[in-house]
């Protein structure tokens, strides 16, 4: 049972500029925009059996009452006298949400036949598949972007993987429960592993008549992630003819010519518009594993990007703790346009997550300022 493993996954930068930090109950929050804890949103992940814990946490809008929560590994087991109390671990997880209201809500979770491998299974036997680049409900179905990764030996410990391929998942019936889904999966062809990795995923939602998708390139040398776009018109996914790319000058059916937006974005993120605020907004961890969450904003989904700037520092990160994956959730926006902001604390000790209130979401309500002129800076 690989707990080390529990999901070290690089994530990285991003932000818009705001000013000053504040202390607020052991953490910091940029001044002046709120931080609050979430508690209701919490508790929904609080079980006391079976799904234990989980990272990745991407949440898709399936409409209605509906709400689709993705997780990369998953802790299975009990929870006694405080206790985590854990049987085994499996590579991915997804869960339905029914109800909007998490105080009042349903919520069901499904990790697969097989324990270990997931909900979804890899193609080749020994990879195995993190659900972390969330997914969209369009017309033609529900696409989700699933990493395939396989280990390396790169010396780095439990950060001994990288990206095999990446697979576009299309789920015909989301409608029904995940048990009884019909899945479609295409190999992207929009993928280069190895030195220099090259992958798209990471829907920002509609913008007009086009669905569009952020992607990252890595630089071999340094590990910096730098950020891509491309966009697609209709609602298939599938139809990879249909793809184009954001370059220096406009916009290519070539996926080698698609260029980089901003830096030192992470592998795990939130890309989402936002209406009161007029702006696009890129949230995600400080270089991949931090208690710092950045945050940059854009008029466009492709830029022009802001500098990042801090939007939140989580409490109670040192002593062998980290965070990752911090990310908004689009359209489960809170009172007075507050939005929903997801985090995960994991433990570089397997042994710490025995502690319950460890490796699971945790969640704040975010209220950024009123926007003037022409919306943040």
């Amino acid at each position: 049972m690989h707990l080390r493993s529990a999901r070290c996954f690089l994530l990285l930068v991003v932000a818009c500029p705001f000013l000053r930090i504040s202390a607020m109950a052991g953490d910091a929050c940029v001044s002046p925009v709120s931080c609050t804890r979430a508690h209701s949103w919490e508790a929904l992940f609080q079980r006391r059996s079976g799904w234990v814990g989980g990272d990745a946490v991407d949440s898709v809008d399936l409409g209605g009452n509906r709400i689709l929560w993705l997780f990369g590994d998953s802790l299975i087991g009990k929870v006694r006298e405080g206790r985590r109390e854990i049987r085994g671990m499996s590579r991915n997880a997804v869960a339905i949400q029914e109800g909007r209201n998490p105080s009042s809500a349903r919520i069901r979770f499904f990790t697969g036949p097989d324990s270990f491998t997931g909900f979804f299974s890899p193609t080749r036997k020994g990879d195995w598949i993190w659900p972390c680049q969330g997914g969209i409900l369009t017309a033609a179905g529900l696409y989700l972007f699933l990493p395939e990764m396989t280990h390396v030996s790169s010396g780095k410990g439990a950060l001994d993987f990288r990206v095999r391929r990446m697979t576009l998942a299309k789920v015909i019936n989301p409608q029904d429960d995940p048990d009884h889904w019909v899945i479609r999966r295409y190999s992207m062809p929009f993928f280069r592993s190895g030195k220099g990795e090259r992958l798209f995923g990471i829907p920002a939602r509609r913008y007009g008549p086009w669905i569009v998708i952020t992607g990252h390139e890595e630089d071999s040398r340094t590990g910096t992630r730098r950020m891509l776009a491309a966009r697609i018109r209709g609602d298939r996914l599938e139809d990879f003819s249909n793809w184009e790319f954001r370059t220096k000058e406009g916009w290519s059916r070539d996926f080698g010519r698609a260029a980089p937006l901003c830096d030192d974005i992470g592998f795990e993120r939130s890309v989402s518009f936002e209406p009161t605020l007029r702006r696009w907004l890129l949230v995600t961890s400080d270089r991949g594993l931090s208690d710092r969450i950045l945050i940059r904003s854009a008029p466009e989904p492709w830029g022009p990007w802001s500098r990042s700037s801090l939007l939140h520092r989580v409490g109670n990160a040192g002593k062998g703790l980290f965070t990752y994956a911090a990310k908004l959730h689009p359209g489960l926006e809170g009172a007075d346009s507050a939005l929903l902001l997801s985090y995960v604390r994991n433990a570089s000790d397997a042994r710490h997550l025995s502690d319950p209130d460890l490796y699971r979401p945790e969640f704040l309500w975010v209220r950024l300022p009123a926007p003037s002129g022409s919306g943040l800076p």
